[in-house]
């Protein structure tokens, strides 16, 4: 078998290592996140897909709106990009598991479990559905099972792509026809209806074990999603209670305004038959037993939270018999632990799903060590609040108050900001000479300077200055620079005697080891660097006097990624560097609101203005996209003051930095 020819090369900061599989939206790999060091799974496009302009465009947009959605049943997106040769891709959060469609084909599944795993697909839906985006494309290839049991909706944006470019086989709107509806076949107006429809479609399907509508051909299939009304789910297996064979029928209704008006309402429904249990065995109503991990304990809520304290049914005497009652029914595997722990307590419990960039990260709950590290899940957890921290080497600690809601699963995606190398103190001196017009060598370095001046930036250490003058003899001294106050350092120079000296010999033979460098960048203001320090000067700028040599010139200004040449000196000559510089990519800014009480924080879900750099962008939690560089941020909250006031924030290109903002009642 021929091997895949992309196996074993990197692309961009990614390195494939296995062919996962493909279809006709692309192919998908398995890759090293060399950057980040993660397994991630990354999607190509096919080419066709992105030659319009405008559509790229469209799906760019598309595809960063998926990316910010944030729910523990919707695969994560860490980045859209393209190669250099314009092939575009996705990398994804790799999920070890299989797929609905795999799942389905393997035989029947239980009633219990089809409602379970259709529910945690609607919970995902719902999440999107709030920030106004539809799936387009929803079928058991896109919904992942991960180890664990749990759902993962995978390709948002991706079937939009498809209706902005219209290709497919047969020229029609993009979507697997099995599971479209019927306005997409229409090519008329879609929304959230549409993800409704294709949901029921796949509920029909997992009990019946065939579809609705099926034809001869995909145009035959076509025309019955349109024109035909299918046999009800209960022909096909009498078993289907009559709240479910109700659902999928308001489910799959044609009119759309006869359709659930919103993912929660089906929601609602398929709880209320799941509650109900009609039809469901024995089997299918019995709790499905937790990792022994797991099972050792039920961590409890942070102090204050309502659910802090466990109250069992019985009385004290009462607890006694009854536990022994069902520690007999765990020996005798009539039972067990999980169903009976619901049984002796009223706890009302949900799983916290944390991952965090890098993995590896430590976990504290409620200041506790816990016992796995990130990625994990942790639970049961009693319903409630929770202080969660994340401790990494080389990382910022993060600590976040986090609501655990009864019968669900949180997910906290964490970046972990690097520690900031700390920065070199600096001082300043003030040089001068008799007579003045002196050039200044620091350290053997020119300057570029003459007396009098004040140097900046210098580092706080010990100096070394040259002062050179026509005429006159060089001077060389000492100065120690402080961050606490502004040094001096004062010559008078003699005059050069009519035989030359030792000394004059010496100012000639630095002048002949020197030379010039201009350094120019578009746009101009950048900082300069040279060999890693900063000169305190921007461009366009001439450094005069350099010694001979090759230095590492790097350009920094905010907004626009660093660039870096490197230039020979050459004694008597003028070197020059011109650069273009690049826009960094934009970041993003995740604001969070909390109000101070009591010593304590608590999240504050309400209204606040948030401003950036005196604009205002928004109100409340959200993500905010902003040009990379250092931004001001500050938030205004009707009769509270913001704790720390207006605050610098730097935000790298491409990256997501969190801000917490801190209101005090006045």
């Amino acid at each position: 078998m021929q091997k895949d020819p992309l196996i074993g090369k990197t692309v961009s900061h990614y390195k494939i290592v296995d062919y996962l599989g493909g279809g006709g939206m692309g192919m998908v790999y398995k890759a090293e996140d060399i950057k980040l060091k993660r397994t991630v799974a990354l999607k190509f496009l096919p080419l066709e897909f992105t030659r319009n302009p405008e559509a790229k465009t469209r799906f760019m947009k598309e595809a960063h709106a998926a990316a910010s959605l944030d729910h523990p049943r919707i695969g994560t997106i860490y980045e859209v990009d393209e190669t250099d040769d314009g092939h575009m891709y996705i990398a994804m959060a790799f999920y070890e598991g299989e797929t609905l469609k795999d799942v389905h084909a393997r035989g029947p599944i239980p009633l219990k479990r089809v409602i379970e795993l259709v529910l945690q697909v609607a919970n995902g839906l719902a999440s999107a559905h709030e920030k106004e985006i539809t799936h387009r494309d929803i079928k058991p290839a896109n919904i992942m099972i991960t180890e664990d049991g749990f759902v993962k909706i995978v390709d948002f944006g991706l079937a939009k792509l498809g209706d902005s470019t219209k290709i497919t086989k047969s020229g029609l709107a993009m979507g697997t026809p099995a599971y479209m509806s019927p306005e997409q076949v229409k090519g008329t107006q879609v929304d959230h209806r549409s993800d409704i429809w294709s949901l029921g479609i796949i509920l029909y399907e997992l009990l019946t074990r065939r579809l609705p509508f099926r034809g001869d051909n995909e145009m035959a299939m076509l025309y019955n999603i349109v024109n035909e009304e299918p046999a009800p789910a209960s022909q096909f297996n009498p078993e289907i209670p009559s709240q479910i064979e109700k659902i999928i029928h308001h489910s799959i209704v044609k009119n759309t305004s006869e359709r659930y008006a919103s993912i929660n309402e089906f929601i609602e429904d398929l709880k209320q038959a799941q509650a109900g249990g009609s039809g469901l065995s024995n089997a299918d109503k019995s709790t499905i037993s937790l990792d022994p991990d797991q099972m050792r304990t039920i961590v409890k809520p942070a102090a204050g939270s309502e659910k802090a304290v466990r109250k069992p049914k019985a009385g004290k005497g009462g607890r006694v018999v009854v536990a022994l009652f069902f520690l007999a029914l765990v020996v005798l595997g009539i039972m067990n632990f999980s169903k009976i722990e619901a049984l002796l307590f009223e706890d009302k419990i949900g799983y916290l799903e944390i991952i965090s960039e890098p993995a590896g990260a430590t976990i504290l709950l409620n200041a506790e060590k816990q016992s796995k590290s990130t990625p994990t899940l942790l639970g049961p957890l009693e319903a409630g609040t929770y202080e969660v921290s994340l401790t990494a080497a080389g990382f910022e600690s993060w600590s976040k108050i986090v609501a655990i809601s009864e019968n669900d699963t949180v997910l906290k995606t964490v970046r972990l900001v690097p520690l900031t190398p700390s920065q070199p103190k600096v001082g300043k001196v003030e040089i001068s000479s008799i007579p003045s017009g002196a050039s200044i060598f620091v350290d053997s370095r020119d300057t570029g300077k003459t007396t009098p001046a004040v140097l900046r930036n210098l580092t706080v250490e010990e100096h070394k200055i040259l002062l050179t003058k026509n005429g006159f003899e060089p001077f060389e001294g000492f100065v120690t620079v402080s961050s606490e106050q502004t040094g001096a350092f004062a010559a008078t120079l003699k005059k050069t005697p009519a035989l030359a000296s030792d000394k004059v010999k010496r100012e000639k033979a630095i002048r002949k080891s020197v030379g010039s460098l201009f350094v120019e960048s578009n746009p101009s203001g950048a900082a300069i660097y040279l060999d890693g320090k900063p000169t305190g000067n921007k461009t366009p700028h001439k450094f005069v006097e350099l010694k001979t040599g090759t230095y590492k010139i790097r350009l920094a200004l905010d907004g626009y990624e660093d660039k870096i040449q490197n230039r020979n000196i050459q004694a008597n000559a003028q070197t020059k560097a011109k650069f273009q510089l690049t826009e960094a990519p934009p970041g993003f800014l995740f604001v969070q609101a909390f109000i101070l009480e009591n010593g304590s924080k608590r999240r504050d879900a309400s209204k606040i203005d948030v401003y950036i750099d005196g604009t205002h962008v928004g109100t409340g939690w959200t993500k905010y996209e902003i040009k990379s560089g250092v931004h001001s941020v500050k938030a205004a909250k009707t009769g509270f003051n913001l704790q720390r006031g207006e605050q610098k924030v730097s935000i790298p290109g491409g990256q997501t930095v969190n801000i917490e903002l801190i209101f005090v009642k006045r």
